[in-house]
């Protein structure tokens, strides 16, 4: 904006939509349903991005999507605003007190400000050449006075201080947003409004980056181009999300929905967990849930089933408002010393595994969880953390293929590097005497958990299975972060007809479907390991600091989230 430009926002909003709409070769005017028009991405900094939200609103049909950094679209919590309020005075009014010899270098002092301190040293570190043209271009700082006199800084503090973005309006803004809030960000609360725009903007993202300020664009290793790249992928992950309203849900299979007493008793319950291990959750706009059909989620068993299940089910009620009937080993329901886990799934549905009561909730259109690896991975050895143990036999695929469902993968890493084990199960039969022994002493305990295959009613384990399945003895030791990833999802029916045509028959393409369903979770399993290596926060010493000095906040590897997690790019 030229530095004697006086416009009002609606003219300087006109004026870039015009200049908009020629270099598009488009109009201003709203085109007919259907037609194919060229759109632009914006990128949108500070004040920029309040002139890119009316933009928006006046002009959705220009925009494809846009990307926020460090937004002044709430002028209200700006400290030199909240200051002048504090003194009775107007931003016009303490910009007008400031001495004119002091004028032209109100830039230098307000550099702690515009740039991150910490960010700024590190670039005099790189190298002799690094340090000169930081320092230089600190000194050119001062040429903010001569682009911002007096008069146009008032005119444009005028301008935020205009502007009005309240909730109602964001929630009418279908075009996609991507949010940047930098950490140290001390012009305008980043973090603070690009939460209150994530609440409200339906199809709204956003990324919380370490190590910059308010001038992001200047800071030495901005990943400007990454970040384009990724709000362009996760604009078209929100769009293509399904429209409409949800899909009515048949009532649970003998089974009553919690009421918002046990949902707020189970979440308080959880609290603890979550602040222990600050859980991460990757990929829950895969999960769809409105296509009219059930859906078998699969996730591998980590050490004793502790972790896993419940902070799975909680957060796919909250985020999708499905309740997901996990499907449990009968020694939950046994166990005295697991009352508390146990009264916590019962009041989320969690009911006996067995084929005949999958199939039952499948049939009448419900999801599920179900562990494949049973109890022989809960139990799992040294030197076995997360791995799994499924069963050779397809299982699960030939009850989706007779129920219609759709599978998904959501793999769980980490809460086996949380525990270390003393003695494995085959160790602690010995210690019990023998096999007579450990089967006397678990069956006067647990009545049909560990003797018998909740999947096969009345089956047998052998000797070497019940020694594989008997529980360890562990220790809990270094907090690490725990993290939950939806792989792909699969479609039985769709798929078995195609595999129909090829001569392929239904038992071989269930065996096939079985391999592949569990090659995607190893997939997913180890995809998390190599991530969570960039995860600064994976540990929990580091991610404590960090939660104390961002307000709770522990940012993981991953970059873009909204409300019910990170994306997976």
């Amino acid at each position: 904006i030229p530095r004697g430009d006086r416009s009002t926002w609606y003219d300087l909003t006109s004026a870039v939509a015009k200049e908009l709409a020629r270099v598009l070769g488009s109009s201003l005017e709203e085109p007919a349903e259907g037609a194919s028009v060229q759109k632009a991405v914006i990128f949108a900094e500070s004040m920029g991005c309040a002139m890119t939200i009316d933009l928006i609103r006046r002009y959705p049909h220009l925009v494809d999507h846009a990307v926020l950094a460090n937004p002044a679209t709430n002028f209200e919590q700006v400290p030199i605003s909240q200051f002048a309020r504090s003194i009775g005075r107007t931003c016009h009014d303490v910009i007008e007190q400031i001495p004119t010899n002091f004028y032209p270098f109100l830039p230098f002092v307000s550099a702690p400000t515009l740039f991150d301190i910490s960010n700024m040293v590190s670039t005099l570190l790189v190298s002799p050449r690094q340090a000169v043209r930081t320092l230089s271009g600190l000194f050119s700082i001062g040429i903010l006075a001569e682009m911002l006199p007096r008069s146009t800084f008032s005119h444009r503090l005028q301008l935020l201080s205009s502007f009005r973005c309240p909730p109602a309006d964001l929630r009418k803004i279908n075009v996609p947003i991507g949010l940047i809030a930098s950490a140290n960000d001390n012009v305008v609360p980043a973090d603070t409004e690009t939460s209150r725009i994530l609440k409200y903007a339906p199809n709204s993202f956003k990324c919380y980056l370490e190590g910059y300020g308010h001038a992001c664009l200047v800071h030495r290793g901005w990943p400007m181009t990454k970040l384009m790249e990724e709000a362009d992928a996760v604009s078209a992950l929100v769009m293509s999300k399904p429209k409409g309203p949800p899909q009515p849900r048949p009532a649970p299979l003998d089974f009553q929905m919690p009421n918002r007493w046990k949902i707020e008793n189970a979440r308080r319950m959880l609290e603890p967990l979550k602040r222990l291990y600050s859980p991460v959750y990757i990929g829950l706009e895969k999960l769809d849930f409105n296509a009219g059909r059930p859906v078998i989620v699969l996730a591998n068993h980590t050490m004793y089933g502790l972790l896993d299940s419940v902070l799975i089910v909680e957060k796919v009620f909250s985020a999708k408002g499905v309740l997901l009937r996990a499907l449990g080993h009968p020694a939950i329901w046994s166990l005295a010393n697991l009352n508390s886990n146990k009264k916590l799934v019962e009041d989320f549905g969690a009911v006996k595994i067995s084929p005949r009561k999958m199939y039952q909730l499948l049939k009448n259109q419900e999801s599920v969880l179900l562990y494949p690896g049973g109890a022989r991975e809960a139990f799992k050895k040294r030197n076995e953390k997360h791995t799994l143990h499924w069963p050779s036999e397809a299982e699960f695929t030939r009850i989706a293929l007779r129920t219609n469902a759709l599978i998904v993968n959501i793999a769980v890493v980490g809460p086996d590097d949380n525990f270390s084990v003393v003695l494995e199960g085959p160790e602690v039969v010995n210690l019990l005497g023998g096999l007579e022994k450990a089967r006397e002493r678990a069956e006067s305990q647990v009545p049909t958990s560990v003797s018998v295959k909740p999947w096969k009613s009345g089956s047998e384990i052998s000797d070497e299975e019940f020694r594989d399945n008997f529980p360890p003895i562990i220790l809990p030791r270094a907090r690490e972060r725990i993290y939950f990833k939806v792989g792909s999802v699969f479609d039985p029916c769709a798929e078995v007809e195609e595999a129909k045509k090829m001569g392929v028959s239904e038992k071989d393409f269930s065996q096939e479907l079985y391999d592949r369903v569990q090659k995607d979770m190893q997939s997913s399993i180890d995809s998390i390991y190599k991530k969570r290596q960039e995860d600064k926060n994976r540990f929990a010493i580091p991610r404590g600091i960090s939660e104390l000095l961002n307000d709770g906040r522990a940012p993981s590897a991953w970059r873009w989230f909204n409300d019910q997690g990170y994306f997976d790019l």
